[in-house]
């Protein structure tokens, strides 16, 4: 115990919160107020093994469910990858209804949009192309995160009613924001390698639990050769913290969008 939270291998956990293992270099927490966070390479898979045995007490069903979320997609569009992060939170809502949320999310629900934004040191041309998107800037005028993210330089990858993919190619770490390439769809994204740009994959999938669901965030990021990789390894070391607390208050806005 650190000033009242449990640390598991260098990852904080809040107190009060119950942690769960999931299968792999993971670990999820589910918190007394029914957020899911999943730390990703936090452990390893010894760890996370005696964090599971620790805590059955948490229900084998619960456990089940937390593993059954699988981002096929991804694993389809972007199965090797240099970073990843995972966020989960439990929804009360059919997976449908969830996910129906994310589609129809506005910037106006995201709390806190505008200073996370800015914490993320995303390049000034960037945030003005993301509020010009939205109509003026994050938290001032609304627009629908979908159709923001596919004027912003995303392409749908896929739309089912209980998942949803974008992709993005382009420069993130560059001062001026970079160039974007537009790959023409799936079969595009997949056979991208032109040098200098990273792929960008994020998937949103909600699975059913009890009466409601799990809904999780997945985004991979690989780029298309090693000098890209190592730019962009430096901007996700800045920027990552950041992005985690953005794709958390996303599903909690979506959760807020279906009660």
């Amino acid at each position: 115990m650190v000033g009242g939270a449990t640390v598991v291998a260098g990852a904080t956990v809040v107190a009060g919160a119950t942690v769960v293992a999931g299968a792999g270099p993971a670990v999820v927490v589910v918190g007394a107020g029914g957020a899911v966070a999943v730390v990703v390479d936090a452990v390893s898979e010894q760890a996370a093994s005696r964090v599971a045995a620790r805590t059955s007490r948490v229900g084998a069903r619960r456990r089940g469910i937390l593993r059954a979320v699988t981002m096929a997609h991804l694993d389809r569009f972007l199965p090797a990858y240099q970073q990843r992060s995972v966020h989960c939170r439990a929804i009360d809502a059919p997976p449908a209804g969830a996910v129906a949320a994310v589609r129809r999310l506005d910037l106006r629900d995201v709390r806190g949009l505008r200073p996370l934004l800015a914490a993320r040191a995303l390049p000034g041309v960037v945030f003005g192309r993301l509020a010009r998107a939205a109509g003026g800037m994050p938290g001032r005028a609304g627009g629908g995160m979908l159709d923001i993210a596919l004027r912003f330089g995303f392409e749908l990858l896929a739309d089912e009613p209980h998942a949803l993919v974008l992709g993005y190619v382009g420069q993130p770490w560059r001062p001026a924001g970079g160039r974007t390439a537009r790959f023409g769809g799936p079969v595009g994204f997949v056979g991208f390698d032109e040098p200098g740009y990273v792929r960008v994959a994020a998937e949103f999938r909600a699975v059913p639990d009890g009466g409601g669901c799990i809904l999780c965030t997945e985004t991979r990021v690989a780029a298309t050769d090693a000098r890209s990789a190592r730019r962009f390894g430096r901007y996700w070391s800045v920027i990552a913290p950041f992005g985690g607390l953005l794709r958390r208050s996303m599903l909690a806005a979506a959760a807020r969008g279906v009660a």
